[in-house]
């Protein structure tokens, strides 16, 4: 397997909504940390990146939001695979996922949607995705190097009283490969 850098991204929370205290132009504020990523991605020599879901904060972002995303991406010479996060798709049903704003990056060809079949990043090196709600796909090539980009609550401590969360290490037991 060839050396490979990858780059990370995840809960991006697009929006055109500020929240209640920023007093700056909050989706500005937004492209220039985006821009700072690219940069890194850049400079590091990454071949890909990986976004973790939540790209968007709400599935009803303004049209102008996803048209300066696409354009922006659009100058990026290295592949974005995403999956949907609970904010992406509406009522966190994937159903929804065909009219959610992930979708229309997607089919504006700046993102791809990861899924259960393995994407190549380089040869020897594979990403599957488990968007909010999916079932962990199978590895169908165990001898690769295998990523999976996943959107669930993982974790040793509840963010609020009743957040249902996996335990890491249960769930790295459950799919070691």
């Amino acid at each position: 397997m060839e050396s490979i850098k990858i780059g990370l991204l995840g809960d991006t929370h697009f929006t055109n909504v500020a929240p209640k205290r920023r007093r700056d132009n909050y989706f500005a504020t937004q492209m220039n940390k985006l821009g700072q990523a690219f940069g890194i991605f850049k400079s590091e020599g990454c071949q890909a990146v990986l976004q973790a879901g939540d790209f968007f904060d709400s599935p009803t972002v303004s049209n102008r939001v996803k048209s300066t995303l696409i354009e922006y991406l659009r100058t990026k010479k290295r592949p974005i695979l995403t999956i949907a996060g609970q904010h992406d798709i509406t009522g966190h049903s994937l159903k929804t996922l065909p009219n959610s704003p992930i979708r229309v990056l997607e089919s504006a060809g700046v993102v791809q949607i990861l899924g259960s079949s393995p994407v190549k990043i380089v040869p020897g090196v594979y990403a599957r995705g488990a968007s909010f709600g999916e079932e962990v796909p199978k590895v169908e090539n165990p001898e690769a190097f295998n990523i999976l980009v996943i959107h669930r609550m993982i974790g040793n401590r509840p963010l609020f009283p009743g957040q249902v969360l996996e335990e890491p290490r249960a769930f790295l037991r459950a799919y070691q490969d």
